[in-house]
Parts: C-alpha cells; sequence; structure tokens
C-alpha cells in the first residue's frame, strides 16, 4: 500500500537509537523553495563543516560525507541552495579567514596566516 495524501502524519516520539527510524517514517517539511529541512540541515552542517576546518581536508567528498550525501547529489544541492560551487565557498571563506586575521593582527607573517587559512 503506498502512503498518499489521504494518511495523516504525524512526528513520532523519538528516543535512542529508533531516533534514525522515526526520522525515516516522518514526511519532510519543505521549505518555501521546495527543499526539505532534511535538506536544509544537511547543508547546514556542510557548510559548519567547512568552517571549522579551514584548514583541512575540505575536498568534495569530504564535505558530501558529513553532510550524508553522495557527492554528485551533493554538489548538486549545494549549488542550487548556496547559490555557487563549493570551490568557491570554500575559496571565499578561505578569504575571508585571512583578511580577518590580517586586519586583527598586523604584524602576523603572510605565510603564517596562509598556513592557518588552509592555503
Amino acid at each position: 500500500m503506498r502512503l498518499g495524501s489521504s494518511v495523516e502524519r504525524r512526528a513520532l516520539p523519538c528516543h535512542g537509537r529508533r531516533n534514525r527510524a522515526c526520522r525515516i517514517l516522518r514526511t519532510p517539511q519543505k521549505t518555501p523553495d521546495g527543499f526539505s529541512a532534511d535538506y536544509e540541515e544537511r547543508v547546514n552542517r556542510a557548510l559548519d563543516y567547512v568552517v571549522g576546518n579551514l584548514n583541512g581536508d575540505l575536498s568534495l567528498e569530504a564535505v558530501a560525507r558529513a553532510a550524508c550525501f553522495s557527492p554528485f547529489h551533493f554538489h548538486r544541492v549545494f549549488k542550487a541552495r548556496i547559490g555557487e560551487t563549493l570551490a568557491h565557498f570554500v575559496k571565499r571563506q578561505r578569504l575571508e579567514r585571512a583578511l580577518q586575521l590580517l586586519s586583527l593582527t598586523p604584524r602576523r607573517s603572510l605565510t603564517d596566516v596562509a598556513m592557518e587559512c588552509g592555503f
């Protein structure tokens, strides 16, 4: 039997190990632009991962893994949701962080700043 709109769905109380199973059973709420709330949460998880690991591995595969997407699907969702590719977002975040470090500590060497920001 296929569950359609005629069946009322409600959020299930989830506790412990069954939390993941309960999430799967819930109908995801859509945002105004058509993305599910789960996708929003996963893209935000990817953004937090990038900002927290600017000097680490920020390859498409690593960030997609942090967001629990396949690399191909993550690239499409990220571009549609954020408006720029992951590579451009990472570069912009690294540049903004470097600018912040240089402005707050003007005597710091450019090499130190570049290494801390992942360049």
